[in-house]
């Protein structure tokens, strides 16, 4: 919604966003939802060791999309973030106000799979090499997200370029591994993500 991107199902945006708000009379925290044009809220992603098809390291622990490590910064902000949030309380009637975010790991892994294996058949060809993530997309099974998703390690700095996907050879121990770099909405600073895409022929 913040850079008005193309979706299947533009109907579906909330014209509302729910925003934390503290008001005199009450020391707990309520939910306003406010006009999603000047609400600020909190861009929220999982980070995640590389993946193993790329290092050739079995990462121990978790293997599936859940994380204990998010990249979290606000976004929707004015330039001065001080005078927005002032505005939205004296809006609201509110004493403080603090912006939120949701993390859904699951469809946010799912999404990096399908568009590095679209990328990765576009480029090369449907043929041109064994794909690692058909499964995964198709029964929507992240058991094995270590093996082919991983990256994000925190602070980056700022890309010019909204979104950056390509392939990257510098990040995989296997020649024969595709490994296809992403980075959405990189001009927050978001982190990278590396896909290992399939096996070339």
């Amino acid at each position: 919604m913040l850079y008005n991107m193309p979706t299947r199902r533009p109907n579906e945006r909330p014209a509302h966003l729910p925003l934390k708000v503290k008001y005199s009379t009450s020391q707990e925290w309520e939910i306003a939802y406010v006009d999603r044009s000047i609400c600020p809220f909190l861009v929220g992603l999982p980070l995640y060791p590389m993946p193993d098809a790329l290092t050739g390291i079995v990462t121990s622990g978790n293997r599936n999309a859940a994380t204990s490590t998010m990249w979290v910064r606000g976004a929707g902000l004015w330039q001065d973030r001080n005078a927005q949030l002032q505005w939205l309380c004296e809006a609201l009637g509110a004493s403080d106000v603090m912006p939120t975010a949701t993390l859904h790991t699951e469809p946010f892994c799912l999404t990096l799979a399908k568009i590095a294996h679209s990328f990765a058949v576009a480029e090369l060809g449907i043929g041109a090499f064994d794909p690692f993530l058909t499964g995964m997309i198709r029964q929507r099974d992240l058991s094995s997200r270590a093996e082919f998703i991983g990256g994000g390690h925190g602070n980056e700095m700022p890309s010019d370029h909204l979104h950056v996907l390509e392939f990257d050879t510098n990040v995989c121990t296997n020649p024969n591994v595709i490994a296809v770099r992403i980075r959405l909405l990189g001009i927050l600073g978001t982190p990278t993500y590396y896909v290992a895409a399939g096996r070339r022929k």
